[in-house]
C-alpha cells in the first residue's frame, strides 16, 4: 500500500499531514483558482514515532511503544514492533497547490 504524499503548514509546524486533511479543513472556503502553499514532508529514517499519538523520538530505548500503551497492537498480532509505529518526517521544499474543478492540484514550477 502506497502511503499518501505529507505535507507541513508552515516552517513552524510540528506535525505533517496529508492534503486532503487541508483541503477539508482549512480550505473549504476557497474559490476556483486560489492557491495555498505547504511544504513538502520528507521521511526521516533516523527518527521514528507514533502515527496515533504523533509523538517522535530519535532513539528506539526511548520509544513509549509497549503493552502499557492503550493503542498498542503488535504487527505480527503476538509480540514486537506496533503497527503504529513509523518513521519521523523533516521539512522539504515548498510545494504549491491550485483549486481546480473541486480539487487541489499541484502546480509545476517550470
Amino acid at each position: 500500500m502506497k502511503s499518501e504524499k505529507m505535507y507541513f503548514e508552515d516552517e513552524n509546524d510540528e506535525t505533517c499531514w496529508p492534503l486532503r486533511v487541508f483541503a477539508e479543513m482549512d480550505w473549504e472556503n476557497r474559490t476556483a483558482g486560489d492557491t495555498a502553499t505547504l511544504i513538502a514532508a520528507v521521511p526521516d529514517r533516523g527518527q521514528r514515532g507514533c502515527r496515533i499519538f504523533g509523538s517522535i523520538w530519535i532513539d528506539r530505548k526511548d520509544s513509549p511503544c509497549s503493552r502499557a500503551c492503550v493503542s498498542y497492537r503488535p504487527r505480527n498480532g503476538r509480540s514486537g514492533a506496533c503497527r503504529s509505529l513509523t518513521h519521523g518526517y523533516t521539512k522539504g521544499k515548498q510545494v504549491t497547490f491550485r483549486l481546480e474543478a473541486g480539487e487541489w492540484k499541484e502546480v509545476k514550477n517550470g
